[in-house]
């Protein structure tokens, strides 16, 4: 079959679908991804043809704020709002137009895309027999409506408690949804601008809307729920992306006498990192029963290796599917794909997250009790060791983390994908069967 793979144009957003077209490749199928031109290396690395964006949604977010400086320094709300103007919400209509122009040239029978590659979403609300399936994947904390009435975006813990349900529900929902009212009135101006009418809301329509929704990771890693659709499948660790880097020369440190820390800021918030990764390594020198490795997100390195403490090693770039299965704790601001991948490995997780969707997935790991929210992006020395020291002896934290990496492996993403698009195959076949009769 022909399959379009559609992703805004960041490392996080794309991996995921990296690692789906390159299990599709390799299954025979004709695929084809639709994103930045900073990607196409990476498109065609794994079998995959490339088209890029139209010129007016062709980012290169593997550095926001060089591509939208008036970024630079917003925090809170300001950010939020910034980032789903400029990023998700004001390129959906040339997304859109260009997903159909491809479509005209490309045919595809299904198009594959993240949860905020808004320009998706009209070709589901617009409907028609002969459009391609859509199928939508949650790359970060699942985005339907919580049990306890409050909203995503602020990292709220979950009100399991009645009465302080309700005084939330009375206090603060009324402010945060007249917040977010200007983000709702970009995303259904956007929509409108392509012909449809929108429906639900920017983060949680996909998830609602689309064919088919798969959502990385497994129920025990979100808040409880109200409705959740018969098309939700939760499909555990996403398949690989590729990659190509090799091992670091230190390779052979990982010799399994110390425990392993790994701290990373990710490939987005990570231009200052004296939020977490200095101050981490700073906290853990001198343990002998520590290596602590952390990565710059590919930026260049702050200070020399020799300046580094004896059991600490810095690289600008660290293959993870090499790493992560010898990892003891991860450390992390709180990329869902990276808390995803060490919590498959039972590597019990601290974050410290302050921007983007990172407070919220923060949230889910504390009431989760598979490691320690920091609460802050920007935790004191103190505060870190003290986390580290909690977590290598937490029984609670090692039982929960133990019981979501079960439930992981037990969440087969390569059979769930593989049985859905088998399904999708045979469906389209019986179609045309009826239309040639």
């Amino acid at each position: 079959m022909k399959i379009i793979l559609a992703a805004t144009p960041a490392t996080g957003h794309l991996d995921p679908l990296l690692g789906i077209g390159r299990l599709l490749v390799e299954q025979g199928h004709e695929v084809l991804l639709y994103s930045g031109s900073a990607f196409r290396e990476r498109a065609e690395t794994i079998g995959a043809r490339f088209e890029p964006l139209p010129a007016g949604a062709d980012f290169d977010l593997r550095d926001p704020d060089a591509c939208f400086p008036a970024r630079a320094g917003l925090t809170g709300p300001e950010i939020i709002e910034f980032d789903f103007r400029h990023i998700f919400t004001d390129p959906l209509p040339q997304q859109y137009a260009g997903l159909k122009k491809l479509l005209a040239a490309f045919p595809a029978d299904i198009v594959i895309t993240e949860q905020l590659f808004l320009g998706a979403l009209p070709l589901i609300f617009e409907g028609g027999a002969d459009r391609p399936v859509v199928i939508g994947c949650g790359i970060t904390f699942l985005s339907l409506d919580r049990s306890d009435g409050l909203p995503h975006g602020l990292g709220l813990d979950y009100a399991a408690d009645a009465d302080v349900r309700a005084h939330l529900q009375q206090t603060l929902l009324p402010e945060v949804m007249a917040a977010l009212a200007p983000i709702q009135s970009m995303y259904e101006d956007a929509a409108r601008a392509t012909g449809v009418e929108p429906k639900g809301s920017p983060i949680g329509a996909m998830a609602r809307y689309a064919d088919i929704f798969w959502q990385g990771g497994v129920p025990e890693i979100e808040f409880p729920l109200g409705d959740v659709p018969e098309h939700l499948a939760f499909v555990g660790r996403w398949p690989a992306a590729p990659s190509a880097a090799p091992p670091p020369a230190w390779a052979d440190d990982l010799d399994g006498r110390r425990t392993v820390v790994l701290v990373t800021q990710g490939t987005v918030a990570n231009a200052d990192l004296d939020q977490l990764v200095l101050p981490t390594i700073r906290a853990l020198a001198g343990r002998d029963d520590l290596l602590v490795l952390g990565t710059t997100g590919r930026r260049p390195l702050p200070l020399a290796p020799s300046a580094l403490p004896a059991n600490a090693r810095l690289e600008t770039y660290l293959p993870f599917d090499w790493l992560m299965p010898k990892v003891d704790i991860l450390v992390t601001n709180g990329g869902y794909g990276t808390v995803l991948m060490g919590l498959a490995e039972g590597a019990p997780v601290i974050i410290a997250g302050a921007s983007e969707d990172k407070p919220d997935i923060a949230a889910r790991i504390g009431w989760a009790k598979a490691g320690i929210n920091l609460r802050t992006g920007t935790p004191s020395e103190a505060s870190l060791a003290e986390a580290v020291d909690r977590v290598l002896v937490d029984a609670e934290i090692k039982a929960s983390v133990a019981r979501i990496a079960r439930s992981i492996e037990t969440h087969d993403a390569t059979a769930i994908i593989l049985d859905a698009i088998d399904r999708i195959a045979a469906a389209r076949q019986g179609k045309e069967r009826t239309r040639a009769a």
